[in-house]
C-alpha cells in the first residue's frame, strides 16, 4: 500500500513525509535510542551491535527520505540532520505542535526552491 508518492508527486505529500519522519525521531521511542548510543560509548559489546543496526536504520531513513522528500544527497542528509536534531532538541522541552509544523514547512518550502514565509 503506497501511503504517499514519489518526491515529485506533490508539495502536500512532501510535508506529510516529513511529519511522519518528524513523529519517528522524536518521543519516547526515540529517547530510548538514545539512551543506547549513549552506553555504547563505554560498552564496547554493545557499540558492535549497535553501529551495525543503525546504520541499516539510516539507510532505510535515507530512502525513505529519496522517495518522498527529495532525491538530492545532500538534501537527504540536512533533511535527516534537522529531523534529528529537532528529536534531540525536543526531549527535555518538547516543541507545540505549532512550532513544530512552522518548523517543518520552512523546510519543505527551502527544498521546493521557495523562500521563507
Amino acid at each position: 500500500m503506497v501511503l504517499l508518492g514519489p518526491a515529485g508527486a506533490g508539495a502536500g505529500k512532501r510535508e506529510t513525509a516529513l511529519r511522519l519522519l518528524a513523529e519517528a525521531l522524536s518521543g519516547p521511542l526515540y529517547a530510548a535510542s538514545l539512551e543506547l548510543w549513549v552506553a555504547a560509548r563505554a560498552h564496547q559489546a554493545l557499540r558492535a551491535e549497535l553501529v551495525p543496526a543503525e546504520e541499516r536504520v539510516n539507510a532505510e531513513l535515507a530512502e525513505i527520505c529519496r522517495t518522498y522528500v527529495t532525491e538530492d544527497p545532500v538534501e537527504i542528509r540536512l533533511t535527516l540532520d534537522l529531523l534529528l536534531g529537532r528529536g534531540v532538541s525536543g526531549l527535555l522541552s518538547p516543541h507545540s505542535g505549532q512550532r513544530q509544523a512552522e518548523a517543518l514547512d520552512a523546510w519543505a518550502r527551502r527544498l521546493q526552491g521557495r523562500p521563507r514565509g
